[in-house]
C-alpha cells in the first residue's frame, strides 16, 4: 500500500520539488507484526530534519497514523516514508508557505537480511566519495546521487556493502547503514558534522552503549588504514539491525564480543527486528 497526502495512490505531481530537486528527508522502518519498530525515534529525526530545512511540520499526527495504517499486521516488513516540500513555482526558491507532501508505503522484508546476520557483510571500499555540506550533515535528504553511484560499484564487485569516505579520505559511513568499529578497546563510530546519516540504530548505540556493553561510543574522525587493525568492526541500520563485518576489502574478519552483545541486546529491547 501507498499513501500519497493520506489518499491510496501511487500518483505524484511533477511539479512536486522532492521529485524535481531532492528537497525533502525520508524514513526506512521496520515493522514486526504490526509494531513500528523505533517509530517515535523515526519521527523525532524526521521532524529534525524537515525543521533544518525550513520545512512545515504542522502534520505530523497525520504522518503517525498513516504510517500505523500501512503496516502490515503479521510477520516482518518495511515502510517508507517521504516528506517533500510539495509543489512550488519554478526556480529552486521555495514558496514561504509551502504545503509539502507525505508519501508512505508498506514494502515485502528482504528475504537476503536473515543470511547477512548469521554470515556478516562483505564490506568495500567505495570509489565515490562523499561531498561535504555541514548544513546538511546528518540529515536523511532526499538527494541519494552519492549513494547511487557507489551501490552500483557495489553490485560490480558483488559486495554487500560499501564503506564511504569524504574528500578528506575520512571514514563516514556505509553507502546504506552507519558503521562502529573497536580499536584497542575502544568503541568509535564516524562523527558526522561534514557529511553522511545519523542513524536511528546508531543514535540509541551512543546513548545507551554504557548500559548494554559496559563503555561509552566515542565519536572521532577515522581514517581506511585504521579500520586494518580494528578488533571488530560492525555497520547498523533500522532494517539490518546491527550486522557484522565479516569480510574487509577482501580480508577476512572475525564476529567480535561487542557486535554480539549488541545485536542480543538490541533485539531484547526491541529496537530491531528478531528473526
Amino acid at each position: 500500500m501507498i499513501l500519497v497526502n493520506g489518499h491510496e495512490t501511487a500518483m505524484l505531481s511533477t511539479e512536486d520539488r522532492g521529485l524535481l530537486y531532492g528537497d525533502g528527508v525520508f524514513e526506512t522502518m521496520a515493522v514486526q507484526d504490526g509494531n513500528v519498530l523505533c517509530l517515535e525515534q523515526h519521527l523525532h529525526r524526521l521532524a529534525h530534519g524537515r525543521r533544518r530545512l525550513g520545512m512545515p511540520t504542522s502534520d505530523e499526527e497525520a504522518i503517525r497514523e498513516e504510517v500505523i495504517r500501512v503496516a502490515p499486521e503479521n510477520g516482518l516488513g518495511i515502510i517508507k516514508l517521504l516528506c517533500t516540500r510539495g509543489v512550488g513555482e519554478r526556480g529552486y526558491v521555495p514558496l514561504p508557505h509551502p504545503r509539502g507532501t507525505r508519501i508512505v508505503g508498506s514494502y515485502p522484508w528482504p528475504e537476503h537480511i536473515e543470511q547477512l546476520a548469521v554470515n556478516g557483510l562483505r564490506l568495500m571500499t567505495c570509489r565515490t566519495r562523499l561531498g561535504s555540506n555541514p548544513d546538511l550533515a546528518g540529515i536523511k535528504h532526499l538527494n541519494r546521487l552519492e549513494q547511487v553511484l557507489a551501490a552500483t560499484e557495489l553490485k560490480a564487485a558483488g559486495a554487500d556493502e560499501g564503506l564511504m569516505l569524504d574528500g578528506g579520505q575520512r571514514v563516514v559511513e556505509g553507502t546504506k547503514s552507519n558503521l562502529f568499529a573497536v580499536i584497542d578497546g575502544v568503541l568509535l563510530t564516524p562523527r558526522l558534522n561534514r557529511c553522511g546519516v545519523a542513524g536511528v540504530v546508531r543514535e540509541i548505540i551512543i546513548e545507551r552503549a554504557a548500559e548494554f556493553v559496559g563503555f561509552e561510543v566515542k565519536e572521532a574522525d577515522m581514517d581506511r588504514a585504521g579500520l586494518n587493525d580494528a578488533d571488530e568492526i560492525f555497520m547498523t541500520n533500522s532494517v539490518i539491525g546491527v550486522c557484522p563485518v565479516t569480510m574487509l576489502d577482501g580480508s577476512e574478519r572475525t564476529i567480535g564480543s561487542v557486535c554480539k552483545r549488541l545485536m542480543g541486546a538490541l533485539q531484547t529491547n526491541g529496537f530491531v527486528a528478531k528473526r
